[in-house]
């Protein structure tokens, strides 16, 4: 498996405060844009043909705030593989052995071209660990690969757990979130899904996204695949 270099994990910091900044401006420079175009109508009219035009802009506002934001993000969010891309096949496989480990982490097969990690909430061997735990939902990193584009999209979705008494006694509600967790990410550091999760690994865990997120997203960028983070 590749290694990183001293100055990676530096650069790779650096950049992430960067698209947090640009995330930031992506937004506010659309609502400054809304409020440049906003002005003169403001200023210049009134009675029903201010309320007229504002309405309407408003109503705009509301319509393009998504389509810009899912825009946005999904170029601001991507980070560039680092060598030569081993193939899918290896890297598929380099992540399914997370399941051959002895960790509170799982993948799941949707399809061939889309796995979901996630903690063992499910087995028995965890089950009171997660509920001493007090954890109250559960954390989704659903993968999706391109391998015409040797390219990976991560989507973030959590869900609450219920305990109940008794073996295996919980029950999953509504979805909280699906899109990008800005947690936080590490990437480009020296560990990886093997580094993390493999047998007999002594790790403290917090249940966090970032402990089964920052393993997947380095292993995928040292293998030399493209990642970038979506919505959906």
């Amino acid at each position: 498996m590749t290694t990183t270099t001293t100055s990676t994990p530096v650069d790779t910091d650096l950049r992430l405060g960067q698209k947090f900044l640009l995330s930031t401006a992506a937004i506010l420079g659309y609502m400054a844009v809304w409020a440049l175009i906003l002005l003169p109508p403001a200023l210049l009219l009134s009675g029903d043909a201010q309320v007229i035009v504002l309405a309407v802009c408003g109503a705009l506002i509301f319509l393009l705030y998504l389509p810009w934001f899912f825009w946005s993000t999904n170029h601001i969010w991507q980070f560039k593989g680092s060598g030569q891309p081993i193939s899918f096949e290896n890297l598929k496989k380099e992540i399914l052995a997370i399941n051959t480990f002895d960790s509170a982490v799982m993948v799941t097969e949707k399809n061939p071209r889309h796995l979901v990690v996630t903690w063992k909430y499910v087995d028995a061997t965890w089950f009171e660990v997660f509920r001493k735990a007090g954890m109250t939902s559960t954390y989704f990193l659903h993968i999706k690969f391109n391998p015409e584009k040797n390219a990976v999209y991560l989507v973030d979705r959590t869900k609450t757990i219920k305990w109940h008494k008794g073996p295996l006694g919980f029950a999953k509600s509504f979805s909280l979130f699906s899109g990008i967790l800005m947690n936080k990410l590490a990437i480009g550091k020296a560990w990886g899904i093997r580094e993390n999760f493999s047998i007999g690994k002594l790790y403290d865990y917090k249940f966090s996204p970032e402990e089964i997120k920052n393993p997947v997203m380095n292993t995928i960028l040292r293998s030399g695949w493209n990642l970038r983070f979506a919505l959906v």
